[in-house]
Protein backbone atom coordinates (compact mmCIF):
# COMPACT_ATOMS: atom_id res chain seq x y z
CA UNK A 1 0.00 0.00 0.00
CA UNK A 2 1.47 3.48 -0.78
CA UNK A 3 1.46 6.41 1.98
CA UNK A 4 -1.43 7.85 -0.22
CA UNK A 5 -3.35 5.09 0.07
CA UNK A 6 -2.42 4.36 3.94
CA UNK A 7 -2.87 8.21 4.19
CA UNK A 8 -6.18 7.64 2.61
CA UNK A 9 -7.51 4.49 4.42
CA UNK A 10 -6.85 6.47 8.30
CA UNK A 11 -8.28 9.12 7.37
CA UNK A 12 -11.48 7.53 6.55
CA UNK A 13 -11.00 5.88 10.02
CA UNK A 14 -10.98 8.65 11.71
CA UNK A 15 -13.73 10.18 9.95
CA UNK A 16 -15.69 7.54 10.66
CA UNK A 17 -14.56 7.55 14.52
CA UNK A 18 -15.42 11.39 15.20
CA UNK A 19 -18.56 11.51 12.38
CA UNK A 20 -21.22 12.59 15.49
CA UNK A 21 -18.79 15.00 17.06
CA UNK A 22 -19.66 18.07 15.93
CA UNK A 23 -16.43 20.16 17.38
CA UNK A 24 -13.64 17.71 15.63
CA UNK A 25 -12.33 18.66 12.02
CA UNK A 26 -9.64 16.24 10.61
CA UNK A 27 -7.43 17.60 7.32
CA UNK A 28 -5.14 15.94 5.10
CA UNK A 29 -2.21 17.29 4.11
CA UNK A 30 -2.51 20.52 5.84
CA UNK A 31 -0.39 23.24 5.51
CA UNK A 32 0.37 24.85 8.70
CA UNK A 33 2.81 28.14 9.27
CA UNK A 34 5.60 27.89 11.49
CA UNK A 35 7.08 30.59 13.91
CA UNK A 36 8.98 32.00 10.55
CA UNK A 37 5.81 32.17 8.67
CA UNK A 38 6.75 29.19 6.31
CA UNK A 39 4.34 26.53 5.54
CA UNK A 40 4.78 23.22 7.12
CA UNK A 41 3.10 20.16 5.61
CA UNK A 42 1.17 18.03 8.32
CA UNK A 43 -0.40 14.70 6.85
CA UNK A 44 -3.06 14.80 9.05
CA UNK A 45 -4.72 17.21 11.25
CA UNK A 46 -7.37 16.93 14.04
CA UNK A 47 -8.30 19.53 15.36
CA UNK A 48 -11.14 19.29 18.31
CA UNK A 49 -12.84 21.90 20.60
CA UNK A 50 -13.34 21.16 24.57
CA UNK A 51 -15.15 24.41 25.48
CA UNK A 52 -12.27 27.26 24.71
CA UNK A 53 -9.63 25.00 24.65
CA UNK A 54 -7.92 24.01 21.42
CA UNK A 55 -6.84 20.55 21.15
CA UNK A 56 -4.52 20.20 17.79
CA UNK A 57 -2.82 16.58 17.28
CA UNK A 58 -0.76 16.15 14.50
CA UNK A 59 -0.02 12.81 12.99
CA UNK A 60 2.78 11.60 10.44
CA UNK A 61 1.65 8.59 8.29
CA UNK A 62 4.97 6.18 6.49
CA UNK A 63 4.46 3.39 4.56
CA UNK A 64 8.39 2.33 3.92
CA UNK A 65 9.02 -1.59 3.39
CA UNK A 66 11.15 -1.22 5.84
CA UNK A 67 10.40 -0.54 10.20
CA UNK A 68 10.48 3.62 10.35
CA UNK A 69 14.15 5.05 11.59
CA UNK A 70 15.14 7.52 13.96
CA UNK A 71 15.90 10.15 11.90
CA UNK A 72 12.01 10.05 10.41
CA UNK A 73 11.23 10.62 13.92
CA UNK A 74 13.73 13.25 15.10
CA UNK A 75 12.41 15.05 11.57
CA UNK A 76 8.78 14.91 12.83
CA UNK A 77 9.79 16.48 16.24
CA UNK A 78 11.98 19.14 14.50
CA UNK A 79 8.75 20.06 12.31
CA UNK A 80 6.41 20.09 15.24
CA UNK A 81 8.44 22.07 17.23
CA UNK A 82 8.36 25.33 15.06
CA UNK A 83 4.48 24.20 15.15
CA UNK A 84 3.23 26.14 18.35
CA UNK A 85 -0.75 25.02 18.34
CA UNK A 86 0.28 21.35 17.94
CA UNK A 87 -0.57 19.73 21.77
CA UNK A 88 -0.23 16.04 20.44
CA UNK A 89 1.90 14.25 18.52
CA UNK A 90 1.26 10.73 16.53
CA UNK A 91 3.19 8.60 13.96
CA UNK A 92 1.69 5.47 12.21
CA UNK A 93 3.37 3.15 10.34
CA UNK A 94 2.56 0.54 8.12
CA UNK A 95 5.79 -1.24 9.16
CA UNK A 96 6.67 -0.83 12.70
CA UNK A 97 9.73 0.97 14.39
CA UNK A 98 13.42 0.48 14.80
CA UNK A 99 13.86 0.69 18.33
CA UNK A 100 16.00 3.67 18.54
CA UNK A 101 13.11 5.52 16.88
CA UNK A 102 10.32 4.13 19.49
CA UNK A 103 13.55 5.18 22.03
CA UNK A 104 13.05 8.65 20.58
CA UNK A 105 9.76 8.72 20.27
CA UNK A 106 8.95 8.50 23.81
CA UNK A 107 12.06 10.89 24.73
CA UNK A 108 9.76 13.42 22.68
CA UNK A 109 6.40 12.09 23.79
CA UNK A 110 5.52 11.14 20.68
CA UNK A 111 2.55 8.18 20.41
CA UNK A 112 3.29 5.29 17.94
CA UNK A 113 1.23 3.52 16.27
CA UNK A 114 0.98 0.64 13.59
CA UNK A 115 -1.61 0.93 11.24
CA UNK A 116 -3.29 -2.37 10.80
CA UNK A 117 -3.65 -2.05 14.62
CA UNK A 118 -5.36 1.36 14.34
CA UNK A 119 -8.74 1.25 15.70
CA UNK A 120 -12.09 3.79 16.46
CA UNK A 121 -10.96 3.20 20.12
CA UNK A 122 -7.33 3.90 20.13
CA UNK A 123 -8.14 6.56 18.48
CA UNK A 124 -11.02 8.25 20.89
CA UNK A 125 -8.22 7.96 23.39
CA UNK A 126 -6.22 10.11 22.19
CA UNK A 127 -8.11 12.83 23.51
CA UNK A 128 -7.02 13.84 27.16
CA UNK A 129 -10.19 12.97 28.74
CA UNK A 130 -9.58 9.62 31.04
CA UNK A 131 -11.42 8.05 33.99
CA UNK A 132 -10.33 6.33 36.57
CA UNK A 133 -11.28 3.17 36.93
CA UNK A 134 -9.77 1.67 40.56
CA UNK A 135 -10.04 -1.99 41.22
CA UNK A 136 -9.50 -3.55 45.16
CA UNK A 137 -7.32 -6.84 44.39
CA UNK A 138 -8.08 -9.65 46.14
CA UNK A 139 -4.67 -9.91 47.74
CA UNK A 140 -3.71 -8.87 51.13
CA UNK A 141 -0.06 -8.49 52.96
CA UNK A 142 1.44 -7.19 55.98
CA UNK A 143 -1.43 -8.02 58.10
CA UNK A 144 -0.10 -6.56 62.04
CA UNK A 145 -2.46 -7.57 64.67
CA UNK A 146 -2.81 -5.65 68.07
CA UNK A 147 -4.28 -7.95 71.19
CA UNK A 148 -4.97 -6.83 74.59
CA UNK A 149 -2.54 -9.19 76.42
CA UNK A 150 0.94 -9.58 77.96
CA UNK A 151 3.47 -10.18 76.08
CA UNK A 152 4.67 -13.51 77.75
CA UNK A 153 0.96 -14.55 77.06
CA UNK A 154 0.88 -13.53 73.28
CA UNK A 155 4.59 -14.92 73.20
CA UNK A 156 2.75 -18.39 73.94
CA UNK A 157 -0.21 -18.17 72.11
CA UNK A 158 2.28 -17.23 68.71
CA UNK A 159 3.79 -21.12 68.91
CA UNK A 160 0.26 -22.49 68.79
CA UNK A 161 -1.98 -20.25 67.32
CA UNK A 162 -4.34 -20.41 64.28
CA UNK A 163 -6.26 -18.32 61.94
CA UNK A 164 -9.42 -18.52 63.71
CA UNK A 165 -11.00 -15.34 64.77
CA UNK A 166 -14.24 -15.41 67.18
CA UNK A 167 -16.85 -13.06 67.61
CA UNK A 168 -19.04 -12.35 70.27
CA UNK A 169 -22.50 -13.33 68.56
CA UNK A 170 -21.24 -15.99 66.52
CA UNK A 171 -21.02 -19.78 67.21
CA UNK A 172 -18.68 -20.75 64.54
CA UNK A 173 -14.70 -19.12 64.38
CA UNK A 174 -13.44 -17.44 61.43
CA UNK A 175 -10.75 -16.79 59.08
CA UNK A 176 -8.93 -13.41 60.00
CA UNK A 177 -8.71 -13.23 56.03
CA UNK A 178 -12.51 -13.47 55.65
CA UNK A 179 -13.08 -10.96 58.41
CA UNK A 180 -10.45 -8.71 56.65
CA UNK A 181 -12.50 -8.60 53.63
CA UNK A 182 -15.68 -7.84 55.05
CA UNK A 183 -13.95 -4.75 56.34
CA UNK A 184 -12.79 -4.14 53.03
CA UNK A 185 -16.11 -4.54 51.77
CA UNK A 186 -17.34 -2.32 54.50
CA UNK A 187 -14.98 0.66 53.85
CA UNK A 188 -14.18 -0.09 49.83
CA UNK A 189 -15.15 4.19 50.04
CA UNK A 190 -12.28 5.25 52.51
CA UNK A 191 -9.75 2.48 50.98
CA UNK A 192 -10.36 4.29 47.66
CA UNK A 193 -10.14 7.59 48.93
CA UNK A 194 -6.44 6.69 50.51
CA UNK A 195 -5.43 5.07 46.93
CA UNK A 196 -6.35 8.31 45.04
CA UNK A 197 -4.11 10.02 48.12
CA UNK A 198 -1.21 7.90 46.90
CA UNK A 199 -1.72 7.65 43.38
CA UNK A 200 -2.28 12.15 43.29
CA UNK A 201 1.39 11.99 44.80
CA UNK A 202 2.61 9.54 42.26
CA UNK A 203 5.45 11.67 39.92
CA UNK A 204 4.21 9.32 36.55
CA UNK A 205 0.48 9.26 36.53
CA UNK A 206 0.47 8.69 32.62
CA UNK A 207 0.74 4.95 33.01
CA UNK A 208 -2.21 2.78 31.88
CA UNK A 209 -2.25 0.63 34.61
CA UNK A 210 -0.34 0.65 38.13
CA UNK A 211 -0.72 -1.45 40.93
CA UNK A 212 0.35 -0.49 44.53
CA UNK A 213 -0.55 -1.14 48.31
CA UNK A 214 -2.63 1.41 50.28
CA UNK A 215 -1.82 0.41 54.25
CA UNK A 216 -5.27 0.39 56.00
CA UNK A 217 -6.27 0.42 59.80
CA UNK A 218 -9.13 -0.84 61.71
CA UNK A 219 -10.44 -1.41 64.74
CA UNK A 220 -12.35 -4.52 65.88
CA UNK A 221 -14.78 -5.16 68.39
CA UNK A 222 -16.35 -8.38 70.43
CA UNK A 223 -13.86 -10.02 68.15
CA UNK A 224 -10.99 -12.34 70.58
CA UNK A 225 -8.54 -15.25 69.47
CA UNK A 226 -8.01 -18.95 72.22
CA UNK A 227 -5.28 -20.03 73.22
CA UNK A 228 -4.32 -23.97 73.67
CA UNK A 229 -6.10 -23.50 77.21
CA UNK A 230 -8.80 -21.55 76.02
CA UNK A 231 -8.12 -18.57 77.54
CA UNK A 232 -9.67 -15.89 75.19
CA UNK A 233 -7.14 -12.85 74.02
CA UNK A 234 -9.11 -9.97 72.92
CA UNK A 235 -8.37 -8.56 69.62
CA UNK A 236 -8.22 -4.94 69.21
CA UNK A 237 -7.08 -3.45 66.30
CA UNK A 238 -4.87 -4.21 62.86
CA UNK A 239 -3.58 -2.90 59.68
CA UNK A 240 -2.74 -4.49 56.32
CA UNK A 241 -1.87 -3.62 53.07
CA UNK A 242 -4.95 -4.14 50.70
CA UNK A 243 -3.45 -4.09 46.58
CA UNK A 244 -5.73 -1.41 44.76
CA UNK A 245 -4.74 -1.45 40.76
CA UNK A 246 -5.70 2.37 39.01
CA UNK A 247 -6.71 1.69 34.88
CA UNK A 248 -8.03 4.07 33.08
CA UNK A 249 -11.27 4.38 30.73
CA UNK A 250 -11.80 6.56 27.68
CA UNK A 251 -15.35 8.06 27.84
CA UNK A 252 -16.87 9.60 25.02
CA UNK A 253 -17.24 13.04 24.92
CA UNK A 254 -20.92 14.48 24.14
CA UNK A 255 -20.17 17.86 24.11
CA UNK A 256 -18.57 21.15 25.60
CA UNK A 257 -20.46 24.50 25.89
CA UNK A 258 -20.12 27.67 26.87
CA UNK A 259 -22.96 29.39 28.22
CA UNK A 260 -23.49 33.33 28.29
CA UNK A 261 -25.78 35.72 29.52
CA UNK A 262 -27.76 38.50 27.24
CA UNK A 263 -24.80 40.78 27.83
CA UNK A 264 -22.35 38.26 25.95
CA UNK A 265 -20.81 37.77 29.46
CA UNK A 266 -19.24 33.95 30.54
CA UNK A 267 -21.36 32.81 32.83
CA UNK A 268 -20.04 29.15 32.60
CA UNK A 269 -18.25 25.99 30.23
CA UNK A 270 -19.72 23.09 30.47
CA UNK A 271 -18.52 19.33 29.72
CA UNK A 272 -20.53 16.50 29.39
CA UNK A 273 -19.16 12.91 28.90
CA UNK A 274 -20.58 9.62 28.75
CA UNK A 275 -19.42 7.06 30.74
CA UNK A 276 -21.44 3.74 29.42
CA UNK A 277 -24.91 2.90 28.79
CA UNK A 278 -27.42 4.96 31.05
CA UNK A 279 -24.28 7.10 33.15
CA UNK A 280 -23.05 10.66 31.97
CA UNK A 281 -20.43 13.32 33.86
CA UNK A 282 -20.95 16.35 33.90
CA UNK A 283 -18.04 19.61 34.55
CA UNK A 284 -19.23 23.00 34.97
CA UNK A 285 -16.05 25.51 35.10
CA UNK A 286 -17.79 28.65 36.86
CA UNK A 287 -15.68 32.02 35.87
CA UNK A 288 -13.73 31.90 38.99
CA UNK A 289 -12.23 28.12 38.17
CA UNK A 290 -14.31 26.56 41.23
CA UNK A 291 -15.47 23.32 39.68
CA UNK A 292 -18.66 21.15 40.21
CA UNK A 293 -18.88 18.17 39.17
CA UNK A 294 -22.45 16.39 38.21
CA UNK A 295 -23.10 12.06 37.57
CA UNK A 296 -26.51 11.36 35.90
CA UNK A 297 -27.42 7.58 36.74
CA UNK A 298 -30.01 6.05 34.71
CA UNK A 299 -31.65 9.74 34.20
CA UNK A 300 -31.54 10.53 37.86
CA UNK A 301 -28.80 13.77 38.03
CA UNK A 302 -27.01 14.29 41.75
CA UNK A 303 -23.99 17.21 42.27
CA UNK A 304 -21.08 14.86 43.63
CA UNK A 305 -19.13 16.17 46.38
CA UNK A 306 -15.60 17.32 47.25
CA UNK A 307 -13.74 14.66 49.36
CA UNK A 308 -10.37 16.70 49.49
CA UNK A 309 -8.23 18.01 47.53
CA UNK A 310 -4.39 17.79 47.43
CA UNK A 311 -1.33 20.16 47.42
CA UNK A 312 1.76 18.62 46.05
CA UNK A 313 4.18 21.56 47.29
CA UNK A 314 2.52 21.16 51.22
CA UNK A 315 2.01 17.00 50.64
CA UNK A 316 -1.44 17.89 52.37
CA UNK A 317 -5.06 16.92 51.94
CA UNK A 318 -7.02 19.77 52.35
CA UNK A 319 -11.21 18.81 53.49
CA UNK A 320 -13.41 21.18 52.07
CA UNK A 321 -15.46 23.73 54.60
Amino acid sequence: MSKGKQLEKTIRLIQETFKDSENTQIYSNYKMPNESGNNREIDILIVSKINDFEINIAIECKDFKKKVPVEKIEAFQSKCDRLKKISKKIFISSNGFQSDAINSAKYYNIELFIAEELTQKTLKSLFPIRQIKPEILPIINNAVLTFDTDEETLSKFEKTCTDNIYRKDYKEPEKIQDILFEAIGKYTKEIFSLALFEWMKMENKDKEEVTFPVNFGLNFHDCYVKTENQIKIELLSGSFDVLVKFGFVYPELISGRTLKDSKGSTKAKTVDIKIKDDLESHMIIKPNNDFDFYVTDKGTTRKLETLFTYNPKTDKLIKPK
